[in-house]
C-alpha cells in the first residue's frame, strides 16, 4: 500500500488515477500521503475530458465519471520538472 511506502521511506507520495466509487457514483481520484503514511488530501477530478471529432475519435469521461466539487489544496514540497530548475523556488521550499 502506498501509505506504507510513504511511512517507511518518510516521503510524501501521490497516487492516482484511482476510480473511486462513492454513494453510487464514480470519481477519478488522486490521494496524497504524508511522510507519516497518513492521507493528507484526496482530489476528485473537476475537469472531465470529453472529445468528439466525427469520424475520428469520441471519448467522453462525463458518461462514466462524476465531476469533483472543488480544487484541492495541500501543503507540500513536491515539485515538477520545470520548477526544479528554478533555484529561487528551491530556496523558498527549504526556508
Amino acid at each position: 500500500m502506498l501509505s506504507e511506502v510513504s511511512r517507511l521511506l518518510k516521503i510524501m507520495t501521490v497516487r492516482g488515477s484511482i476510480l473511486e466509487r462513492y454513494k453510487g457514483r464514480i470519481y477519478n481520484t488522486y490521494c496524497v500521503f504524508g511522510n507519516d503514511g497518513k492521507l493528507k488530501a484526496k482530489h476528485r477530478k473537476i475537469h472531465l475530458f470529453d472529445i468528439d471529432i466525427p469520424g475520428k475519435i469520441t471519448f467522453m469521461e462525463s458518461k462514466t465519471l462524476t465531476v469533483g466539487e472543488a480544487p484541492t489544496i495541500v501543503a507540500t514540497s513536491l515539485i515538477c520538472c520545470f520548477t526544479f530548475h528554478l533555484i529561487t523556488v528551491m530556496l523558498l521550499l527549504l526556508s
